[in-house]
């Protein structure tokens, strides 16, 4: 178990894939604070001592990252130089994280955009965001109450769904798929569970 990432400050580049899991003292990514390019994943899970991504805020290019079951995460703040797109995002089960806006320099998730069980996210805040190549997936955000920070979203090549939102009324699911428009949408549209939906 992991309390930092010290000793790995002359890094630059990593190559492979990066799995932070299960570090009870963990409170960021500090050690990493040179990197710029990570070519492949990043993932952390199951740390409950890691409030924020900071130390990563050097990177520029990153392959996917998944982000899940840290229960002590409130931000993404670390992220904001992430400005040439990702593959795969997933943001999953982070009790105290309100927000992805850290990510907002985004502009294309080449693969799936997941963001489901966090129950405290007010905000998805990817304001930039032009496209999700593959699966777009909104599921079961208790605090979530409209869609909102996606402004610039035109495209999702494959499925779209938004459900279990029981403060966002159906309305809210409904216009943001109308925004986009469903000829831009690749595969089904599931919207079911939200507030008004059976």
């Amino acid at each position: 178990s992991l309390e930092n990432l010290s000793g790995l400050e002359s890094l630059e580049a990593l190559h492979g894939n990066i799995l932070v899991e299960n570090n009870a003292a963990l409170v960021d990514f500090v050690g990493l604070s040179r990197v710029t390019l990570f070519s492949s994943n990043i993932e952390a899970r199951s740390n409950p001592s890691l409030t924020s991504l900071k130390g990563l805020e050097g990177i520029t290019e990153l392959g996917s990252l998944l982000v899940s079951d840290n229960s002590s995460l409130k931000t993404l703040d670390g992220l904001q130089g992430v400005l040439r797109g990702l593959g795969d995002l997933r943001i999953s089960q982070n009790e105290l994280l309100e927000s992805l806006e850290a990510l907002g320099s985004l502009s294309e998730i080449s693969g799936d955009l997941i963001v489901q069980k966090n129950p405290l996210l007010k905000t998805i805040g990817l304001s930039l965001l032009e496209r999700v190549g593959q699966d777009f997936g909104i599921q079961n955000n208790a605090a979530l109450e409209a869609i909102n920070g996606l402004s610039s979203l035109a495209s999702i090549g494959q499925s779209l769904w938004v459900s279990m939102h029981l403060n966002m009324p159906a309305c809210e699911a409904e216009n943001f798929v109308s925004r986009i428009g469903e000829d831009n949408i690749g595969g089904q549209i599931i919207l079911e569970g939200n507030l008004g939906e059976a």
